[in-house]
């Protein structure tokens, strides 16, 4: 999960001994559970509740920046501070990117090919050559 380390950025306490390394675990840990969630559904329905998961995280990491640092998105579109406003605005982009690719995953339907469809004839053929 892409946001899991940002978030941990910001809900870990600073004076946190090792804090680096308790981001990298978190990032480990986040990554193990989401494995974990995955081996327990079906693959489609995985990728569709994961996309869905990590559109949110993504789209409320800027509140979660407004509300634990003295930075929030308006203050720095105020300031003109393009690193700190783009940089948020980036991650409502990715979390719009996470929602349509969701919509597309859980709206998707296998095309039937041709060579699928020439396969279950030639079964059907040689079953009926066999019963015969």
């Amino acid at each position: 999960m892409k946001a899991a380390p940002l978030w941990a950025n910001r809900l870990l306490p600073f004076a946190m001994a090792d804090r680096a390394n308790a981001e990298v675990n978190v990032f480990f840990a986040v990554w193990s559970a989401t494995l974990l969630f995955a081996m327990t559904r079906s693959a489609r329905r995985a990728w569709i509740e994961l996309l869905w998961l990590a559109a949110g995280l993504l789209a409320l990491l800027p509140l979660l920046n407004a509300v634990t640092t003295q930075r929030p998105l308006w203050r720095s579109i105020v300031e003109g501070d393009p690193a700190f406003a783009g940089f948020e605005l980036m991650l409502w982009a990715f979390a719009a990117l996470h929602a349509v690719l969701a919509l597309r995953v859980a709206r998707h339907r296998p095309r039937i090919t041709r060579s699928t469809s020439h396969r279950s004839d030639v079964v059907e053929s040689e079953r009926e050559k066999q019963s015969a």
